[in-house]
Formats: C-alpha cells, structure tokens, sequence
C-alpha cells in the first residue's frame, strides 16, 4: 500500500513565488530519481498565499524518509532561511474503507 505524504511550507514575506519555483524544480527534477517515489504536485493554499504544499506519494514511509534523510544539514538550514517557521509534515498510510 501507499504511503502519502504531505508537506506545509510557509514562505517568509515576499520571497514565495521563488520558494514555489525551487519545490517544483526539486519535485520535477530530483525527487522521481530516489526509490519509491510515485508521485508529487506543489499546491499554493489560496487562504493563505505564503502557504505552499507539496502532496506526495510513496511505496513506504522509509522511502519517503530515506528521501528527507538524502538532504545534507547545510541544504536543510539553507530551505529554512526561506521559511517563516519549520515545514509541517504529515505521513498517512492509504486506508480503504
């Protein structure tokens, strides 16, 4: 079963738009290249502007860790100088009903 994945993003003030061209360059051209990786789409929350989402999905949590875990400490803290706070992720298990 699937594992989905989602992540909050919000962009300091002002910087958004470039934070929104860096996830769907990352989205596009690094995530589908590490194992169990199905799918992702960014989303802009139209509440809340400086609010982006990434929805994911993956074969495992563990793959989807494996992925968070590829970043180096350095990559980490430089997202972070873009954020208004620490991303918000969510990790669900696909349940039939």
């Amino acid at each position: 079963m699937a594992t989905q994945v989602i992540v909050s993003f919000i962009a300091k003030e002002g910087i958004v738009d470039g934070l929104q061209n860096q996830l769907v360059d990352t989205v596009k051209n690094h995530t589908p290249s590490f194992d169990g990786f199905i799918s992702a789409v960014v989303h802009r929350d139209l509440a809340n502007p400086n609010r982006l989402v990434i929805m994911e999905e993956w074969e495992s949590a563990e793959d989807f860790n494996a992925y968070l875990d590829s970043y180096s400490e350095e990559e980490k803290a430089k997202m972070g100088e873009n954020l208004a706070g620490p991303p918000d992720v969510k990790i669900l298990d696909v349940s039939l009903n």
